[in-house]
This record gives structure tokens, sequence and C-alpha cells, in this order.
């Protein structure tokens, strides 16, 4: 479920989607609009809870069964710098929110790679000082331009990166990152 804290009153409460009583399995959260945060679970797709009237205002299936619908498997939620929202997933790509459809869609590239990519399992992402994001997989770190909507580069170092989860930047923009093979 979803924990509120108020730490100047030292309460929390608990709350869960109406379908969940438990076990909704949620992870990451990011602010989505005036009041609300999208929250991506483990295996149910995404939430949206409103922090004004203190409710689960909708659900963002993972059937995979419709256009719009979010795939099984969603690894990652993002909010860039610039607002825009990008889920990563298991064997389907990169997704992002279209706001006038309220959908999420998949991230079609205006280069070559499309079908790796998009096949590929797709883990955490963060964002370097120009904007781009820095996705990390199963075999590497993908560079991704969201301006132009194009893959720049491909970092396998010969297939030695192997699974990559987590990325952060410092304030060097030094690339950090969690993965099987140590690095």
């Amino acid at each position: 479920g979803l924990v509120i804290l108020n730490p100047k009153l030292q309460q929390s409460k608990l709350y869960y989607p109406s379908s969940f009583s438990s076990g909704a399995d949620l992870r990451t959260i990011v602010s989505f609009n005036k009041d609300e945060v999208l929250i991506r679970s483990f295996g149910f797709g995404l939430f949206v809870f409103n922090t004004a009237t203190k409710k689960f205002t909708k659900w963002y299936s993972n059937k995979d069964t419709c256009a719009g619908c979010m795939p099984a498997t969603n690894n990652y939620l993002f909010k860039t710098r610039e607002n825009e929202i990008y889920v990563s997933t298991g064997g389907k790509g990169l997704f992002q929110y279209n706001k006038a459809t309220d959908q999420f869609l998949p991230v079609i590239l205006n280069n070559d790679g499309n079908d790796a990519f998009k096949k590929n399992y797709l883990y955490g992402m963060d964002e370097d000082e120009d904007g781009k994001l820095w996705i990390l997989s199963t075999d590497g770190i993908y560079i991704y331009n969201t301006n132009n909507k194009i893959i720049e580069k491909h970092i396998t170092e010969k297939g030695k990166l192997g699974l990559l989860q987590r990325i952060c930047f410092d304030d060097d923009d030094n690339a950090w990152v969690t993965g099987a093979s140590g690095i």
C-alpha cells in the first residue's frame, strides 16, 4: 500500500487501491498532476493517487490487451525535468505518457535499433545534464535523445556490462550504476 507520514504529528496512514485490499506491491512514485502522484506497481500497472482527497483515482492496467494498456512487466517509472513521464518495460521497450490521450504509448525511435531496444528488458533510468535519458538494460546502457527520439549510443563494453538495474548522476554529471558485473 501507500503510506503517508506526518512527521510533525508522528502519525501515518496506509492506503490501498480499492481493487487491492493488500498486495498491490507499489514501488516507484513520481508527481503527476496537481494534487496527484503516479505510482508504479511491480505487477499490476500504474496507479494515480490524489493527495488532497486521499484516494486512488485511476488505474492504468498492465493486462497488455488494449491500445494504451501497459505491458505486463513495468520495471521503472521516471519523470524528466521537462515533466515527461517514461516507463521502462520487460521486453516491450520504453513507454511515454501522452497527456492528450491519457495513455502510455510505446516510444518509436527515429533511427535503427528500434527492434533491439523494443525487445530488450529495460530497467532504471536517469537524465544527464543535457536532458538525455540513460536507460539501463540486460546488455548495457542506452542513451536516448528525447528531443530527436533516437538512441545516440548503446554502451555494452563488448558484453562485459551485463544486467544493469539502477542509475543516478552526481553533481559532476558522473553516472553511478548498479549491476551484476560489479561496475
